[in-house]
């Protein structure tokens, strides 16, 4: 947990520190959409994307799910809005 604890003084200290981190230019996906910085945007219910750093890429994480182990008569169901799979009644 210290180690943790260093680590986020040093990025607070190295953002505060460097002026050029200071801008306001967003961050650019590959299709030209922007963010700016400080904000998070879901492209998909399975991906979180956040802008770190001004005019660079936005950082994308994928979520991992498992599958749950349904009772029946559930079964498990994929929906398009949901990133993981649910169990639900057919």
């Amino acid at each position: 947990m210290q180690a943790v604890i260093g680590f986020t003084v040093f990025l607070v200290g190295v953002v505060l520190a460097n002026p050029v981190l200071h801008r306001s230019e967003p961050c650019t996906f590959d299709d030209g959409r922007e963010l700016a910085i400080g904000k998070t945007l879901n492209p998909d219910p399975c991906t979180k994307c956040t802008c770190y750093l001004p005019g660079q890429r936005p950082a994308c994480v994928a979520m991992l799910c498992g599958i749950p182990l349904c009772q029946l008569p559930e079964v498990v169901t994929y929906r398009a809005d949901i990133c993981c799979p649910i169990c639900a009644t057919p």
